[in-house]
């Protein structure tokens, strides 16, 4: 998927929130004491970070404003992809082994595998996997993980920059491919999307007032998702835990971040904060 066309689905995400059917399923710690062993399937590879401007006033202009809108995101999005190459990160990459090390640190054995998928989106079936890189054998139950470019959004052209990820997993048996878990994260812009995603807020550090603050230090840009993939992984890995480990202590301590979004006022969704969790009423 191009970057132009990253940002469209970012954007059809936000306002098709509610067209989707929704697959839920929390992990049954009582009744799967008998998985041991995880291979993590990793996410497609990204292709680079990308820049999205909510709520922007060229919107309003029919084809030519959303020309002028989509010319304007590639820019952003491809001036700030340009510093943060040298840096050599790689968001499946860094979210496979973060997965690895949480699901190790709470009692499971571990190994990743690459597959083939189409775009970023979970499997559609989990009969006869070929891995394309790492070993299936003797797996209890696959991780399946599906993330998209990493992203800062900003909910009007004067709004502060938020980073932005987004992440789907599933958990599924080898042996009769029986739903075993599933949820949807978003961390850091707090969009609800058609998912109905558990939101995580970023810390007050990782706002920039510009896009021109997003190109000064491509290192602390960074660290603004770097965070998040360590905070999703610590998330699914308290998830999966077979000893039931609280996911409010997993998550670093920073000030709470009030982000202007609909999705702050949703009945239907967890919003987490780095040091609270207001569950869903």
């Amino acid at each position: 998927m191009n970057r132009i066309l990253c940002i469209a689905a970012v954007l059809l995400s936000f306002i098709f929130s509610g067209c989707a059917t929704l697959e839920k399923q929390a992990f049954n710690r009582q009744v799967n004491t008998a998985i041991t062993k995880i291979v993590i399937l990793e996410p497609a590879p990204s292709t680079g970070f990308g820049v999205v401007v909510a709520n922007h006033p060229a919107l309003a202009f029919g084809l030519i404003g959303a020309s002028i809108y989509t010319v304007e995101m590639s820019a952003k999005s491809n001036s700030l992809d340009r510093v943060m190459k040298p840096l050599n990160w790689s968001l499946s990459a860094d979210l496979a082994q973060e997965l690895a090390s949480e699901l190790t640190a709470v009692g499971y054995q571990v190994s990743r595998a690459k597959v083939k998928r189409d775009g970023f989106d979970l499997l559609s079936s989990y009969k006869a996997i070929v891995p394309l890189d790492g070993v299936l054998d003797g797996a209890d139950a696959y991780l399946d993980v599906a993330t998209r470019d990493p992203l800062y959004i900003a909910n009007s052209p004067t709004a502060d920059y938020l980073p932005s990820l987004a992440l789907s997993a599933r958990l599924i048996s080898v042996k009769d491919q029986t739903l075993l878990y599933r949820e949807d994260f978003n961390y850091g812009f707090a969009a609800q999307g058609r998912h109905q995603p558990i939101i995580i807020s970023a810390g007050a550090t990782h706002r920039y007032p510009s896009h021109d603050d997003l190109l000064k230090s491509p290192e602390t840009t960074l660290s603004g998702v770097k965070d998040g993939v360590a905070i999703l992984a610590k998330r699914i890995a308290a998830d999966l835990a077979q000893n039931k480990v609280s996911p409010v202590t997993l998550l670093p301590a920073a000030p709470n971040v009030a982000i202007p979004t609909a999705a702050a006022a949703s009945t239907n969704q967890a919003i987490i904060e780095p040091d609270k969790v207001v569950a869903p009423k």
